[in-house]
């Protein structure tokens, strides 16, 4: 029997949407150490294996339930306040930015992924963010997405990186996981099964 986990499928999955062989790689995992009930984290990584990322688009359009921002001017990374009691609960709010870096900006929003300009509310997110350090050659959590247990919809991203090479994917937003399409699961099954025969 293959199990296949979220994160393993997600990696997977990446592969096989990214439009060229590629050395670099980003996918998102959903993080089982987050404690607040209702409420599914998914880090988003980024991985330029000696590359360093230089900027990411996002869009998430849910159906269903909510994008978790737990508190006022909360949705940037603020990793100092994350070893705090009371205060931990930051660090699987909704962030874009390589905690405690400190040299990421906001560009707006998420154009090449049809989305509007720079905006967040309760069911919708797009954003366009930059890195201008040369130090994060990965893997690095670039993102955290968090929603709610019952959220449903759309996610799509681009990763760049320093060596000109993008990284483009898409997936389902289901019970606030982030999981591969339909079309793109049935690919992934093709492909274990093309694996088994080998074995």
């Amino acid at each position: 029997m293959i199990r296949i986990t979220h994160a393993a499928a997600g990696l997977l999955l990446s592969g096989l949407m990214c439009a060229s062989a590629s050395a670099v790689t980003a996918y998102p995992q959903t993080d089982g150490t987050n404690t607040i009930p209702g409420i599914v984290a998914n880090s988003i990584i980024a991985d330029g294996q000696g590359a360093d990322w230089t900027g990411i688009v996002i869009r998430a359009d849910l159906w269903t339930g909510s994008i978790y921002n737990g508190a006022p001017d909360s949705n940037l990374p603020q990793s100092a306040f994350w070893g705090v009691p009371g205060f931990n609960i930051l660090e699987w709010d909704t962030w874009v930015g390589v905690p405690g870096d400190g040299t990421n900006g906001i560009a707006g929003g998420a154009g090449d992924l049809g989305g509007g300009p720079l905006s967040m509310t309760g069911q919708t997110l797009s954003v366009t963010a930059f890195n201008t350090t040369t130090t994060d050659t990965g893997p690095v959590r670039v993102a955290n997405l968090s929603f709610s247990s019952d959220a449903n919809g759309t996610f799509a991203a681009i990763v760049s990186f320093s060596d000109g090479q993008l990284y483009q994917w898409s997936q389902l937003v289901s019970d606030g996981v982030l999981w591969p399409e339909p079309g793109a699961l049935a690919l992934l099954g093709i492909g274990s099964l093309g694996l088994l025969k080998r074995g």
